[in-house]
């Protein structure tokens, strides 16, 4: 059986955690507190920053699906 959790990934494809911290594309620094990944095919997703709430790409993130392969 397939299943998959969500990872926030940077443009280097880093994994981004709660306490990194990520630069918008206003220049400004903020720490990542949490995020919410897209709940249709067609959301970005978001990211909670010490700056507030915003879309994932503000800061030039993505959320992808991590895929798990469990034995059954």
């Amino acid at each position: 059986m397939e299943k998959y959790n969500w990872a926030l990934i940077d443009q280097d494809e880093k994994v981004i955690m709660a306490g990194d911290k990520v630069t918008s594309f206003r220049g400004e620094v903020d720490t990542v507190i949490s995020g919410r990944p897209p709940h249709k095919p067609s959301s970005s997703g978001f990211v909670n920053t010490t700056g507030g709430e915003y879309y994932a790409h503000v800061y030039g993130l993505k959320w992808v699906k991590v895929w798990e392969v469990e034995n059954v």
